[in-house]
């Protein structure tokens, strides 16, 4: 009992692990930019901060812009992950930068370090439950030439890429969702593995019992064992050799037989024809 405890503990706080738990701060944008927030509100600081956090156990680190000719200039080496290694990242990430005054970087650039990038225009990973990618982020882009944002204003907030609900609901919903549907799921599969344990437990407890005890549950008899046979006990008599001075010893006299209905085929004896024509003279006889 106390292995299966353990196990059941491990599964619940595998589950509860397993929620949208995100840890990180991110920077503000000028007003004038809110035209690039999505419909949850999400600046383009935190919508690419969720995405990275998505590829990073659910952190995200995001350094407010001091230079104004700083920027972000792509994924560090050993970091870039395929959350931040597409164009739809390099977009939002010059936003953040352009929002607080810096200066974007160049696709060419925010791609270095990467092993591989998704095709233009794609995201290559699923969109969290949490946010939803504005449209004016999935713009073509160019290797050489600093994101702008002229084209991205023309293009605006449309349609959204990311799960249906999210365009339609808060953040705090977005989180409510994922944590109830996580939570239940967890209930649901801690059933199962409830009953799965109890009816291994219960199917090994009738396999060990004698065969004997449930033949005897499914008939009603009893099952008590046999009792054993008592061994025969057999007294040994004696030999007593034949003594002329001892008249037990002498033998018995046998009476006429009884006459019977001879077989077909046999001569009718009687026991007088077997006596010896001579009397008994007390000594023994060889």
């Amino acid at each position: 009992m106390l292995k299966v405890a353990t196990f059941l503990a491990l599964l619940i706080a595998q589950v509860f692990l397993a929620l949208p738990v995100r840890s990180g701060s991110v920077p503000s944008c000028n007003p004038i930019w809110n035209w690039t927030s999505n419909s949850l509100g999400q600046n383009p600081c935190l919508i690419g901060a969720l995405l990275q956090a998505s590829c990073n156990f659910g952190n995200f680190t995001v350094d407010p812009v001091t230079d104004p000719q700083g920027g972000y200039p792509g994924p560090e080496p050993g970091k870039a992950t395929a959350c931040l290694c597409n164009s739809v990242a390099y977009c939002l990430f010059s936003a953040c930068a352009a929002c607080q005054g810096g200066s974007p970087s160049t696709y060419k650039i925010w791609s270095l370090n990467c092993p591989m990038t998704a095709p233009m225009s794609t995201l290559g990973v699923n969109v969290p439950d949490d946010t939803a990618v504005p449209q004016w982020a999935s713009l073509n882009v160019s290797d050489t030439v600093p994101w702008t944002n002229v084209t991205a204003l023309t293009v605006g907030d449309g349609l959204e890429t990311g799960p249906t609900s999210s365009a339609e609901s808060s953040p705090h919903k977005s989180h409510t969702g994922a944590i109830v549907g996580g939570v239940v799921g967890g209930v649901i599969g801690l059933g199962l593995l409830v009953g799965a344990i109890a009816f291994f437990v219960i199917r090994r407890r009738c396999a060990q019992r004698a065969p004997s005890a449930v033949f005897s549950e499914s008939t009603g008899t009893s099952s008590r064992p046999l009792e054993k046979a008592q061994p025969s006990v057999f007294v040994a008599i004696p030999q007593r050799y034949y003594n002329p001075s001892d008249p037990s010893t002498f033998p018995l006299a046998l009476s006429d037989a009884t006459p019977t209905t001879p077989l077909s085929g046999y001569v009718e004896t009687t026991v007088g024809d077997l006596r010896p024509n001579r009397a008994y003279t007390g000594l023994p006889e060889v």
